[in-house]
């Protein structure tokens, strides 16, 4: 069997059809549907990553962000973790928080904070400072 007759030929949306002459083994179509069809997911996944990064408020560890995200997304749906990043952002932006406070993004998905209440802390005394005023 020559090298170019395993060669894709066609490609139709996400298949690629064989020309006639590599079509000898029955099973090297459907690996190859499969293959292909599971590569739009990928780019589907990357695609929301990108708008995930883009948004998140703080910008380290892309690489390890980008597979926290897969994993991520294996348990949630990447939309619900793309509009909880917005709301995430919306709350410092609010709290006016120091970069320093805001987790990277890998740990920020890792530690599943999206599910995180984000309620406006009111700022009061606490009770030592309330005690030292006594004195």
């Amino acid at each position: 069997m020559s090298r170019e007759s395993c060669t894709p030929q066609v490609q139709e949306g996400n298949v690629y059809k064989l020309d006639a002459s590599s079509s000898s083994k029955s099973n090297s179509l459907t690996t190859i549907a499969h293959k292909a069809t599971t590569l739009l997911p990928v780019v589907q996944s990357e695609q929301l990553f990108e708008k995930f990064y883009a948004v998140y408020p703080r910008k380290r560890g892309k690489g390890a962000a980008r597979l926290s995200f897969a994993r991520a997304a294996k348990k949630v749906s990447p939309e619900l973790i793309l509009s909880k990043a917005h709301e995430f952002l919306t709350y410092c932006q609010e709290e006016a928080t120091e970069i320093r406070f805001i987790p990277y993004p890998s740990a920020w998905l890792n530690q599943e904070r999206w599910d995180d209440d984000l309620v406006a802390e009111t700022k009061t005394k606490s009770a030592w400072g309330e005690m030292a005023n006594e004195f």
